[in-house]
């Protein structure tokens, strides 16, 4: 079971096993696609098993290696994507574990920052938030980001949440909006062009 693996991935924490790691991760890997392509399985069943492993898999994004981390991240982006609706909780849950990776100095890989932000905007999409507070948050850190790749996803990020609750962003007042001049203002005309997507959108909420 996909449980097995991810206990393995915790309980190895040792820099000279990285190897064990390396292995468990490939074995979670395969063992948790094939569940998520099983035609035998139904819907309800799939979400029953992301919903069990997603808290172990979000203990995994805390591996002190880079690799684990990184996968970790995508293979919950995977589950994420292998359900019609994500549970409010859940959500929450991945959203504010990806804050916590945002915090300066906490998550040193571009790679896996770039993947929370991708992680976020999967979920976001596949449900129905209470609030979006802790997505603005995150969106506030892309904006200081070092790597151009997680300042760009930022803008998407904001750009899906406005289009996909509206409402929930008109309540945020003139917050992402001025998140949103952070880009048009900036001296890189690359970046500005980053702000143009989510200030169309934010200009349709109500």
């Amino acid at each position: 079971m996909a449980e097995a693996y991810i206990t393995n991935l915790q309980a190895d924490t040792c820099s000279n096993d990285r190897r064990a790691k390396q292995q468990a991760l490939s074995s979670l890997h395969a063992t948790m696609e094939t569940a998520l392509v099983s035609t035998q399985d139904s819907q309800q069943d799939i979400q029953n098993m992301v919903v069990g492993v997603v808290p172990d898999l979000l203990l995994c994004t805390q591996n002190p290696m880079d690799q684990v981390r990184e996968e970790s991240v995508q293979l919950l982006t995977r589950c994420v994507q292998s359900v019609s609706v994500v549970p409010v909780t859940v959500f929450d849950t991945i959203t504010h574990q990806g804050l916590e990776r945002f915090q300066p100095g906490v998550e040193p890989t571009e790679e896996t920052r770039l993947a929370w932000v991708m992680l976020v905007h999967t979920a976001l999409l596949h449900t129905q938030p209470q609030q979006l507070e802790t997505v603005l948050a995150i969106v506030q850190r892309t904006l200081v980001d070092t790597f151009p790749g997680v300042q760009k996803q930022g803008a998407c990020l904001l750009a899906t949440a406005a289009r996909h609750a509206p409402v929930l962003m008109g309540y945020a007042g003139e917050r992402p909006v001025k998140m949103t001049l952070g880009w048009l203002y900036h001296h890189h005309a690359a970046v500005r062009v980053l702000g143009l997507e989510p200030m169309r959108s934010l200009s349709l909420c109500p």
